[in-house]
C-alpha cells in the first residue's frame, strides 16, 4: 500500500526550508534524529523489544514520525488531507466500553476503591 500512495506535505519550499533548520538544530542535540525532511523514507521497520517476538515493539523509519507535531495536520494522502486522531486514555476507554459502562469521574484513572483512598491521602497533604 505504501508504494502505491503518494505521501506528501501540504508546504511551499520557504516551509521546507524551515522545516529543515528546525530539524538539522534537534539533530544536534539528538544525533538519532532526522537531519532534514526526506520523503523518500516512506518505509517501516519494527525494532523488537530485547529482541523477542513475545514482548512486542515499535514501528520507525517513515519522515512522518520525525516531523515537529504542528505539522502533522499538513500531512496528505493521495492529495488529502490525514487527521490525527488523539486518543489520550484509550485503553481505560475501551475497558469502560467493555462493560458497557461510562466513567463518570473527570479523571479516568481514577477508579475503584484502592484509587479513592490514594486520592483522599495525596488531599490531606
Amino acid at each position: 500500500m505504501l508504494e502505491q500512495t503518494s505521501i506528501d506535505l501540504f508546504i511551499n519550499d520557504y516551509e521546507v526550508e524551515e522545516l529543515n533548520d528546525r530539524m538539522s538544530d534537534k539533530a544536534e542535540v539528538d544525533p538519532f534524529q532526522q537531519f532534514k525532511l526526506d520523503l523518500t523514507q516512506r518505509y517501516l521497520k519494527r525494532v523488537l523489544n530485547n529482541s523477542s517476538l513475545e514482548q512486542g515493539g515499535r514501528f520507525y523509519g517513515a519522515w512522518w514520525q520525525s516531523i515537529p507535531s504542528e505539522y502533522r495536520p499538513l500531512i496528505s494522502l493521495n492529495g488529502d488531507y490525514v487527521v490525527e486522531l488523539d486518543y489520550s486514555t484509550i485503553h481505560i476507554h475501551l475497558l469502560y466500553a467493555l462493560s458497557k459502562t461510562k466513567c463518570s469521574l473527570e479523571d479516568h484513572y481514577v477508579f475503584g476503591r484502592l484509587t479513592r483512598v490514594f486520592v483522599l491521602r495525596q488531599r490531606r497533604c
